[in-house]
């Protein structure tokens, strides 16, 4: 909600924060969300390196969308 302003004021650093307990809870979801704050810079410096580290935790629980995102990182 807050990385899309649904709702709520648009706010990346608070959009981390709840998806981060997510995370911790095991919802892939959430942490293919963590990896796109990663990727594009959103509410946290741009780190293609964090991006690919949730992208591969969420792409080993079986998360799709993960490995799509996956795909699209350059390649290291």
């Amino acid at each position: 909600m807050y990385s899309m302003g649904a709702g709520v004021p648009k706010n990346y650093s608070e959009s981390m924060q709840w998806n981060v307990k997510a995370a911790a809870g095991g919802n892939t979801d959430a942490m293919v969300n963590i990896g796109f704050l990663y990727q594009h810079g959103q509410g946290v410096p741009k780190n293609l390196d964090q991006a690919r580290y949730w992208y591969n935790l969420a792409a080993g629980k079986g998360n799709d969308r993960a490995r799509r995102y996956l795909s699209s990182l350059p390649a290291k």
